[in-house]
């Protein structure tokens, strides 16, 4: 298959990158910046894509049959109003662009899988969230809702649509880890605010798969080794703020489906040509946890403490807006990637992190 990828020299995007070309598929990369693209990939074909908001080159499409966009500005660090701009307009104005593109070539890909985050679901609390769940009114949900929206606009051009919202996403050299590993290092490692925050997160590895196998059509077959997920996805007892990071330009089954949820006017759960993940999927293990548990999990794997907790104030003070992001809580549920037949390799907290930290 010839695979189209944006946002392929990030955390993610490389390890796809990897993936795709030992599976035997044809890369053509879009990318801001050509040569360190040409230092962190081989193998692909590039193209420049130096201005988000306008097309890219149509050759950048031609005989493509599945593009995969995961570009977008890091939505870590301080959230200046310079920053909340390319936040937005790298994600939403860049689709729109994308689909533009797309939607002039000929013949046009069969799938696009645009990322999302679960972002789109706001600060929740307790409140099980699938793909109907309804979103909220602050930045980043809102954003989550444009640049979704704009990702399902190829359908009228025949194009199936495929859009995982990535929860954090964990492993070595990037993603949430990367900033969260020194502090513990250190000895000072421990809870973000109260702690009592879902987290809902993703092995990067295993994010990787599913991007993959969101690409297949009926019958869709990814070859992973077999993991068990465990008889409980989501005990009750106590056991995540904010999206896996995007880069470049970068479960639980509870015992009420919708938990007293509106249903979002966005969510699409139909099985469909795309594959046997269409439409909107939550992109996160089957075991999310508290944010307290989650720090104790890292600290024991890394043998350091993690008792000090990074009061709220502290951290609204140091990352200003992301800090909602750090803090907010979203207990999310990946049942639809499970029904779909797909095995995570890592479904538990401590399985992760061994494997990250061995």
């Amino acid at each position: 298959m010839v695979v189209l990828v944006t946002g392929a020299t990030g955390f993610v995007g490389r390890r796809l990158v990897a993936r795709l070309r030992e599976s035997g598929h044809e890369l053509r990369v879009l990318t801001r910046n050509p040569g360190n693209a040409r230092r962190l990939l081989e193998g692909c074909e590039l193209f420049e894509w130096p201005d988000v908001a306008l097309p890219p080159d149509a050759a950048a499409f031609a005989g493509v049959q599945a593009v995969i966009h995961l570009a977008g500005e890091n939505v870590a660090g301080f959230w200046t109003r310079a920053k909340r701009a390319r936040i937005r307009a790298s994600r939403v104005l860049g689709t729109k662009a994308l689909v533009a593109g797309l939607a002039r070539s000929n013949p046009r890909p069969r799938v696009l899988v645009s990322a999302s985050a679960i972002g789109y679901y706001g600060d929740r609390g307790d409140e099980l969230l699938r793909e109907p769940s309804h979103s909220t009114p602050d930045f980043l949900a809102q954003v989550c809702q444009d640049w979704e929206g704009e990702a399902l606009r190829a359908r009228e051009h025949g194009v199936e649509v495929v859009i995982p919202r990535i929860g954090i996403v964990l492993g070595k050299g990037g993603g949430a880890l990367a900033a969260m590993e020194l502090p513990y290092r250190l000895g000072v490692g421990g809870p973000l605010g109260a702690g009592r925050q879902w987290w809902s997160w993703i092995d990067v590895e295993d994010l990787v798969s599913l991007l993959m196998f969101a690409l297949q059509e009926p019958p869709a077959t990814v070859g992973r080794a077999k993991a068990q997920t465990g008889p409980d996805p989501m005990p009750e007892a106590d056991v995540s703020a904010g999206p896996g990071p995007m880069s470049e330009v970068d479960v639980s089954v509870g015992p009420d489906p919708m938990s007293g949820s509106r249903r979002g006017s966005g969510a699409d759960t139909r099985a469909g040509a795309g594959g046997v993940l269409c439409g909107i999927f939550n992109a996160v293990a089957p075991h999310p946890v508290r944010q307290r548990e989650f720090a104790a999990a890292l600290g024991k794997q890394l043998g350091r403490p993690s008792f000090m907790p990074a009061p709220a104030p502290l951290l609204r003070a140091v990352v200003g807006g992301f800090s909602w992001e750090l803090l907010s809580s979203k207990r999310v549920d990946a049942r639809k990637v499970l029904d779909a037949g797909f095995v995570f390799r890592s479904p538990r907290l401590a399985d992760a992190l061994s494997r990250i930290y061995p």
